[in-house]
C-alpha cells in the first residue's frame, strides 16, 4: 500500500471517529436532558380533577381537587368551562354549589402533597316520579375543569380535565353477598334497630312495673312488744 493510500484510510478513520464522537456527545446530551425533565416531572406538583362517588349517599357524587404530586402547589385558581350556576330561588336554601362556587372564587394558597379538596357535585333525585334522574343542585353533567397553578420555583402550570356524570353512573357491580360491605352493613343496621326495639320494650316494661310499697314500719306498741 502506498502512502497516498494510507493516508486516505487514515483520514477517513478520523472523520468516522470525529462523527462518533460529535454523535456519542448529542446522544449523551440528549439523556442528560430526558433525564432532567423526567426529574422535574417527577418532582412537580400535579393537581388534578374528578368526580369520585359518595360513599355513604347514594346517587351523590363528590368533586376532588388533589395534588397527585411530590411537591407543593400554590395559587391555585379553579376554573369551570361552561361556568356553575346559581341555584334557583326554590332551591337556594338548601344547594350546596353555593359552597362550590364561593371555595373556588378566589385563588387556593397552597396544596400539599396528598391534601385534597372536595365538595358535592351530583345529587341525583327523580323529580315528580319520573324515572330519569337528574342533578338537584343544576350542575352540568359534562363540564370542563381548568387547573393554573404554580410550582415552588415559580413554575406556572396550566391543566385541563373534561368531567363526565353519565361516566360515572354507567359502571356495574356487585349489589349482593355474604360478604359484600352493603350486605353486612345492612345486616349491622338490623342488628341495632332490633337492640332499640328490645331497649324501648324493657322501659315500656319497667315503666307498667307496679312499684314495691316499702315495709310499714311498727306501732309503738308493738314496737315495746316486740323489745319485751
Amino acid at each position: 500500500m502506498d502512502y497516498g493510500e494510507r493516508r486516505k484510510r487514515e483520514c477517513c478513520r478520523g472523520v468516522r471517529q470525529r462523527r462518533a464522537a460529535i454523535w456519542s456527545a448529542r446522544n449523551g446530551n440528549r439523556t442528560l436532558k430526558r433525564a432532567e425533565l423526567d426529574g422535574q416531572a417527577r418532582s412537580r406538583p400535579i393537581v388534578t380533577a374528578e368526580l369520585r362517588e359518595e360513599p355513604f349517599s347514594q346517587h351523590t357524587l363528590l368533586l376532588v381537587i388533589r395534588n397527585s404530586g411530590q411537591t407543593i402547589a400554590r395559587n391555585i385558581v379553579v376554573s369551570f368551562d361552561p361556568p356553575l350556576p346559581d341555584p334557583t330561588p326554590a332551591k337556594a336554601s338548601d344547594s350546596l354549589i353555593p359552597f362550590l362556587k364561593r371555595r373556588y372564587a378566589r385563588p387556593i394558597p397552597i396544596l400539599a402533597p396528598g391534601a385534597e379538596l372536595d365538595n358535592i357535585y351530583y345529587a341525583g333525585e327523580f323529580p315528580n316520579g319520573t324515572t330519569e334522574m337528574v342533578n338537584y343542585e343544576g350542575a352540568p353533567n359534562q363540564v370542563t375543569v381548568t387547573i393554573a397553578y404554580e410550582a415552588q420555583d415559580g413554575a406556572k402550570y396550566t391543566d385541563k380535565y373534561r368531567i363526565d356524570v353519565e361516566v360515572m353512573f354507567d359502571k356495574t357491580y356487585v349489589s349482593g353477598g355474604t360478604h359484600h360491605p352493603k350486605t353486612q352493613r345492612a345486616k349491622i343496621v338490623k342488628s341495632l334497630e332490633n337492640l332499640a326495639a328490645i331497649k324501648t320494650t324493657l322501659a315500656t316494661i319497667a315503666k307498667n312495673m307496679p312499684k314495691d310499697t316499702p315495709p310499714r314500719p311498727p306501732e309503738t306498741g308493738e314496737r315495746e312488744r316486740n323489745v319485751r
